[in-house]
């Protein structure tokens, strides 16, 4: 989100940008409600073995810490692999909220630093009380927001709609919502696609994808 946002703004004389975060779950075995969640680095452990039977532990440590380098150039911390892990399915919810209220990227720029820099449950209400509050909602309004049913059926259908696409990892970034740069690409590769978007009206589908950021 950090590189789009900077892309936006180096072309912010050229066009009118609006940056939205969608819904979707990783990890959607993770269920919803159950405040504990999982032990974090239990889960993303027996996950990368299944990914990566051949992998070493030496060679998982060091794709780890390239991908907290590349968290640390986008200025962002984590991520962490202390701590639990839960359904986002909920703060998925909150940022679709949070949209209604004007602060979305807020709410999701919260939520990430609870889960990948400070390791808390995006399934407890807890948690999901202080991302709200921290993204400039009322804390009592959240709360009733979280116990009731709204959003969780456009949630649902748009999270579904992403995996009948064939969108199994994150981050993918969607120009326009017809152009998807999938993985992690660096700065330029942003910059580079939302030039080619105000110079062309598309985005060349030849651009590399990058490595997920997934912490697996």
């Amino acid at each position: 989100m950090a590189r789009v946002q900077a892309a936006v703004d180096a072309f912010a004389g050229r066009g009118t940008f609006d940056v939205h975060v969608h819904p979707y779950q990783l990890y959607p075995q993770l269920k919803r409600g159950v405040a504990a969640g999982v032990d974090r680095g239990a889960f993303y452990d027996d996950i990368a073995r299944g990914r990566r039977p051949d992998e070493t532990d030496d060679d998982r440590a060091a794709r780890r810490r390239s991908i907290g380098d590349a968290y640390a150039r986008d200025g962002l911390p984590g991520p962490t692999f202390a701590g639990r892990l839960g359904s986002s399915f909920d703060a998925q919810r909150l940022v679709w909220y949070a949209k209604l209220r004007g602060c979305e990227a807020a709410c999701a720029g919260a939520a990430l630093r609870a889960a990948h820099a400070a390791g808390r449950c995006l399934s407890d209400e807890a948690t999901l009380l202080d991302v709200a509050v921290e993204a400039g909602l009322d804390r009592a309004d959240a709360a009733a927001f979280l116990a009731s049913d709204r959003g969780c059926s456009d949630v649902a259908a748009r999270i579904r709609s992403y995996y009948d696409h064939g969108i199994w990892t994150t981050p993918v970034v969607v120009f326009d919502n017809k152009f998807p740069l999938f993985g992690a690409v660096d700065a330029s590769a942003v910059r580079d696609a939302v030039e080619q978007l105000l110079d062309i009206g598309e985005v060349d589908a030849a651009m590399p994808a990058a490595h997920s950021s997934q912490t697996t």
